[in-house]
């Protein structure tokens, strides 16, 4: 996949600059809004599955359904 377009905030020459470019044109992220990606923010957890699971499926990956007990141990875990 060719990088044709990014998002404002990612610049040309960051080592991450393709990786994302092909990310968004796949549409496996779609940044945080405004054509913004902030790539110096932490993301979350949560935001990351996100991203895992559109990754797996353009990929034609299945991921199995977890549980509750899988996220029992994380301290922001619903109780």
């Amino acid at each position: 996949v060719k990088v044709d377009s990014n998002f404002d905030d990612v610049k040309a020459g960051s080592y991450y600059y393709e990786a994302i470019g092909i990310a968004k044109k796949l549409g496996i992220t779609i940044g945080v809004g405004n054509n913004r990606f902030n790539p110096s923010e932490q993301i979350s957890r949560q935001d990351m599955m996100v991203i895992v699971e559109r990754a797996m499926r353009i990929a034609g990956k299945s991921l199995e359904n977890g549980s509750a007990s899988d996220i029992a141990g994380y301290m922001d875990a619903l109780e």
